[in-house]
């Protein structure tokens, strides 16, 4: 297996549990969020005589599709955790055999990547050793289906580690579905809804086509799904397929002075998310924002120290040139982390961060990958969580059946009280923990502030009861 991580940067980001601090999510916002502590088993196997296909093989099919819905929409119900959209496949491999199960719907990797032990289940990976980042596996899907369409011959793709999506998750997903693998469609997400609708979006003859006409062209795509309030942005594909969005975040008194930044539109980060020390040096400001430390951000190429930090303006730069699209208040991931390093290095230009769910949770979201345009159709949801970021200060992981403390954050009730990373949490407010998913655990320590929680903490073979206050951390 081929070592690529330099230019095979996979940007899906997430920071476990401490749902209020560590995802921006709303799973209880959609109905068709799941609670089953249980999830299904890893893969479901089939047999198939299919034909192996070297990496080495020209790739002479990639853009080969075809869906038997009518031209081209197939629907999909999805189910969204925190933000990170999981989707129903099938993958047929060279190996003869298919599997179903759930990917995460991902603009920041390019490629379709596959957790290992499916990859080699598939035929797509040879070798079993541990993989280190993101690594390029030998074959070539032979087909990946979602819903009636079906997509062939499906090169590169990647492998990796995907124990850190299920953690998050609480879900066996098998890996991510990248870019490449919609090109010529567009794919309209409906957060609230719970669905992803693919659509055709016919390559256009000329690739220098101005802002207007790409819009007008994209428009088309997206027909009467659009309300009159959407707005529309340029996006540009650079390195391994990354989406590259220009923002700008500042505070009232700065935005006319501030500059546009280079991020990456990412719909697997469960977060904005912000690269130290690149952003810090291009907004030096963002020193004086709210900010929440102590925390870690796990990313598929290693965990990172980092902090949440409000800005007070996201501006994102449009099509029409006109009025910014703008978002107030939205917490970011701030990070120290080799993957700004590792996706700048991919893209050939520093990219200062990616525009993840915490930006684009209000609206119904248009991804036209042809055209390279994104549409923002606001919803009008109200809040669904006023206290977010009124809790105790545990971020959580799942290990095994065993809840344990991933980061406590600094200044936080739970710190003063004295709860350690690596303490695990046995019960809640009364109730087991390691029956519980991560999701439903974080929103039960959230609550308006000054009032209590109980929680029941282990430290080797010592039980100890904490009452917690909660109180707003951002």
């Amino acid at each position: 297996m081929t070592t690529q991580s330099k230019r095979l940067a996979v940007a899906l980001f997430t920071l476990a549990s401490l749902t209020a601090i560590a995802f921006a999510g709303d799973a209880d916002r959609g109905p068709r969020v799941s609670t089953r502590p249980n999830p299904s088993p890893l893969v479901e196997t089939h047999t198939a005589g299919v034909a192996p296909i070297l990496a080495g093989e020209p790739n002479k099919h990639s853009n080969s599709r075809r869906s038997h819905s009518a031209r081209g929409a197939v629907e999909l119900d999805v189910e969204t955790i925190e933000g990170l959209i999981l989707v129903p496949v099938r993958m047929t491999g060279p190996s003869g055999v298919d599997t179903s199960g759930l990917l995460v719907l991902d603009t920041g990797a390019g490629f379709v990547a596959l957790d290992l032990p499916v990859a080699l289940r598939l035929g797509v990976a040879d070798s079993d050793d541990p993989v280190s980042g993101v690594e390029l596996a030998e074959h070539a899907l032979d087909r990946l289906e979602l819903g009636n369409l079906e997509i062939d011959h499906v090169d590169p793709v990647l492998v990796l580690d995907a124990e850190i999506i299920r953690r998050a998750t609480g879900r066996n997903v098998l890996g991510l579905a990248g870019v490449s693998a919609f090109r010529g469609r567009g794919l309209w997400l409906d957060y609230d809804a719970g669905t992803l609708t693919i659509l055709d979006s016919p390559r256009s003859p000329n690739a220098d086509d101005d802002d207007e006409t790409a819009v007008a062209r994209s428009r088309e795509v997206f027909e009467s799904r659009l309300s009159s309030h959407a707005r529309a942005a340029r996006f540009d594909m650079a390195g391994d397929e990354k989406m590259i969005v220009r923002a700008r975040l500042a505070s009232a008194s700065h935005v006319a002075e501030n500059p546009w930044l280079d991020l990456v539109l990412d719909t697997g980060a469960t977060k904005s998310v912000l690269f130290e020390p690149d952003f810090s040096e291009s907004v030096p400001e963002a020193s004086t924002w709210r900010s929440l430390r102590g925390l870690v951000a796990p990313t598929l190429v290693g965990a990172a120290d980092a902090k949440l930090m409000l800005a007070p303006i996201v501006d994102l730069e449009p099509a029409d040139h006109g009025a910014p699209i703008r978002r107030r208040e939205v917490d970011c991931a701030v990070v120290e982390s080799d993957l700004g390093t590792t996706i700048s290095s991919a893209v050939g230009s520093t990219v200062y961060g990616l525009l993840g769910y915490s930006f684009l949770r209000d609206s119904r979201i248009g991804i036209d990958c042809t055209n390279h345009v994104v549409w923002l159709d606001p919803t009008g949801m109200h809040d669904e969580r006023p206290y977010e970021y009124s809790q105790v200060g545990l971020q959580l992981e799942r290990v095994g059946d065993a809840v344990r403390v991933l980061a406590v954050a600094e200044d936080s009730p739970a710190e003063q009280a004295g709860i350690e990373v690596g303490d695990e949490l046995v019960t809640l407010a009364g109730k087991a923990a390691a029956q519980q998913e991560l999701v439903t655990l974080t929103r039960a320590l959230e609550g308006p502030p000054g009032t209590r929680v109980k929680v029941v903490m282990r430290r080797d073979d010592k039980r100890t009861t904490y009452t917690l206050v909660r109180r707003r951390l951002l």
